[in-house]
């Protein structure tokens, strides 16, 4: 038995709750993770999971297996870390992000990072759903909004400044908001993915403006979709400036409330909790955090 093979495949059994799943992540089949796991648990002589036709769940000596073959793992690679000195970073790095975020910020900076890292490679999970990295799998996931997760370990590297827009040919229609409060009485496009919900916060030229609570015809849960609504006229949107900031420049999109900017979102690097954090994982979130600070949509 290949016991660190068996040990992973046993934390991430209890992380995704699925033989099928750990079977998919590691290219391999789900009867070879079961005797997998199976051999570890004699050779440990306790039972780790209990298993039925829909679920797995954990037991009481597998819990305590879960964290301290978790801490030896994590112990383990650091030492290889000790042991390789100034060696690069290498093998896999999984990130999972937003789908727009990932297009238009994260894939033009790999270059660059690869170039630095020959000995890397990236695997990215881009979805606009929430990405919790225990369940996917992922060495780290990059948020945007407020976190409410206290269990995973986390690094801001960031701030996106965000802009209130609307197309020409909705201004021309239905006129151009004079304060915030404005907005309860025109369309607008709803991201339901907004840690906010319905209310759109504000800074004013006085200080900090009572949020407002917003309506609207159109509501999407992926941003490239809520931008398309806006470009089409359907309401005024509130997006990060680096999403509509080429539109911007070209007309196709009017800047609105320009004395009340709204409130930006918090950009953040959460991983699984961990006592040792990978060098791949730190020389990635180094390099973002330091690409973030130059960048101006990115860093207020």
């Amino acid at each position: 038995m290949d016991r660190i093979a068996a040990m992973r495949s046993f934390l991430r059994a209890v992380d995704t709750g699925s033989f099928t799943e750990v079977a998919r992540e590691g290219n391999t089949t789900q009867p070879t993770v079961s005797k997998q796991i199976a051999a570890l648990e004699a050779h440990l002589g306790v039972q780790l999971l209990v298993r039925t036709t829909r679920s797995l769940s954990v037991t009481e000596e597998g819990a305590r297996y879960y964290e301290a073959a978790k801490a030896a793992l994590d112990g383990l690679e650091a030492a290889e870390a000790a042991a390789r000195g100034s060696k690069s970073p290498e093998g896999l790095l999984r990130i999972g992000c937003p789908v727009s975020f990932g297009q238009v910020q994260l894939v033009p900076r790999l270059p660059a990072f690869l170039s630095r890292f020959p000995a890397l490679s990236v695997d990215l999970a881009m979805s606009d759903a929430f990405l919790d990295p225990v369940e996917q799998g992922v060495d780290l996931v990059i948020r945007l909004g407020a976190l409410k997760d206290s269990r995973l370990m986390a690094r801001s590297v960031g701030s996106a400044r965000r802009v209130t827009v609307a197309s020409p040919a909705y201004v021309e229609a239905f006129g151009r908001p004079g304060r915030p409060e404005d907005l309860a009485r025109h369309d607008c496009v709803l991201y339901t993915r907004l840690t906010s919900g319905s209310e759109w916060p504000y800074a004013g030229p006085d200080g900090t403006a009572p949020a407002v609570r917003v309506r609207g015809r159109v509501r999407a849960d992926n941003s490239v979709a809520m931008l398309g609504a806006v470009l089409a006229g359907l309401g005024v949107g509130l997006m990060p400036l680096w999403l509509a900031g080429d539109d911007l420049r070209r007309g196709r999109l009017l800047c609105l409330l320009e004395d009340y900017e709204p409130q930006a979102l918090p950009i953040h690097i959460v991983s699984p909790p961990r006592r040792f954090a990978p060098p791949k994982v730190t020389a990635f979130v180094d390099y973002i955090a330091r690409a973030f600070r130059q960048d101006p949509h990115l860093s207020g």
